[in-house]
């Protein structure tokens, strides 16, 4: 596995508690393909207590995308984009899919969120 995509499930499992994610609780896996091997691992979320295993139980989600694909999604968010695509495969509870990955890719980095939008709003001159 890429080490940038090693470093995202560390620096996932660093995060130990989330206040984002206290309504969700559930077991997504990540299926990370190259070539025939695939290396897997367990995101585990209780009421906003995460941690990342190699092994782990049953899975309520399961994401599955290439090397490439990964690494992109952990630098430019766009998850739903690439489902649309089919370059990730998503399976299972799609509503703790969608919460989760608000939390965990980010977004484009030129995007702007509704706070950003306003403070920029602010900043232009009235003609």
């Amino acid at each position: 596995m890429q080490k940038k995509i090693e470093q995202f499930f560390g620096d996932l499992a660093g995060r130990k508690h989330d206040p984002r994610l206290e309504r969700i609780s559930g077991v997504v896996r990540f299926d990370v393909t190259s070539g025939a091997q695939t290396e897997t691992r367990f995101v585990t979320i209780n009421a906003g207590d995460v941690a990342v295993t190699a092994d782990g139980p049953s899975p309520n989600a399961v994401l599955t995308a290439s090397e490439e694909v990964f690494a992109q999604l952990i630098s430019r968010g766009e998850w739903f984009a690439a489902f649309l695509r089919g370059d990730l495969i998503a399976q299972g509870d799609y509503f703790l899919i969608d919460r989760l990955s608000w939390v965990i890719f980010p977004g484009p980095p030129d995007a702007l969120g509704p706070h950003k939008w306003q403070e920029r709003k602010r900043q232009c001159p009235k003609r």
